[in-house]
């Protein structure tokens, strides 16, 4: 049985998945850090101002009405705000905005393993998938979305990834155990830095690790999603129900 081809190799967008992720990573991880320090140790301003200016979303904190939380976009942030009421003042004294993501948006990819498992019927259209239809895997979503809207490639990239999944039972296990992997590792990794700022004394320490954790993380479990591909499709190679 010959599976459906899917007509996209990464090794042919480096350069600009180098040059996107360059950018976020200097805008969302370097940048506020150091402008922590500049605006702490090279100027007279308050800590809590110098800690709200070297944000990302400085600009939006200068507009009337705006709270200085990088979370007062509430069409797009929804799951920040809640954390932000939960952990208090903690984010203003601590940086600890970026890891919120981490077990709040990654534990959406354990629930999505759950209803993948239960089988269970899609209550709104996600992404591809329509209404009714079952649950896929959330990396699934996220990997149509990303390549077929940012990456360009269109419908054809959707269908061909679909047809593919549901050829393969392979590459189904693969974004279901993807799913587990993110969402188990992101809660734990992101529990345990949150703790670690409510217990640091530094908060010049808390501040670089509340910034940096999400991106060391993100580059670790890169490297993991890579050898768990190639390890599927090895595996699919010899899949008996495909021969």
């Amino acid at each position: 049985m010959e599976l459906p081809r899917i007509d996209f190799d990464l090794r042919e967008h480096k350069l600009s998945i180098a040059v996107t992720w360059t950018v976020l990573f200097l805008s969302s991880g370097a940048l506020p850090v150091i402008l922590y320090f500049a605006l702490r140790y090279g100027t007279k301003l308050e800590l809590d101002t110098g800690m709200k200016a070297s944000k990302p979303n400085v600009v939006r904190q200068l507009i009337k009405d705006s709270t200085g939380d990088p979370h007062c976009d509430t069409r797009s942030r929804e799951p920040g705000i809640f954390a932000h009421k939960k952990l208090g003042s903690a984010e203003e004294e601590l940086g600890v905005s970026t890891d919120e993501w981490l077990p709040l948006g990654c534990a959406q990819l354990l629930l999505a393993a759950a209803l993948v498992y239960t089988r269970t019927a899609a209550p709104v259209t996600i992404s591809s998938v329509s209404k009714g239809q079952p649950v896929r895997s959330g990396v699934y979503a996220i990997t149509e979305d990303i390549v077929a809207v940012d990456g360009g490639q269109g419908r054809a990239f959707r269908q061909q990834l679909e047809a593919r999944y549901l050829a393969s039972r392979t590459i189904r296990g693969l974004f279901h155990r993807l799913d587990l992997v993110w969402g188990f590792s992101a809660v734990v990794v992101g529990a345990l830095s949150i703790g670690l700022l409510f217990g640091l004394d530094s908060q010049d320490a808390g501040y670089v690790l509340g910034w940096m954790t999400p991106w060391v993380y993100a580059a670790a479990m890169v490297g993991v999603t890579r050898y768990m591909v190639k390890s599927a499709l090895k595996s699919e190679e010899k899949d008996p129900a495909l021969q």
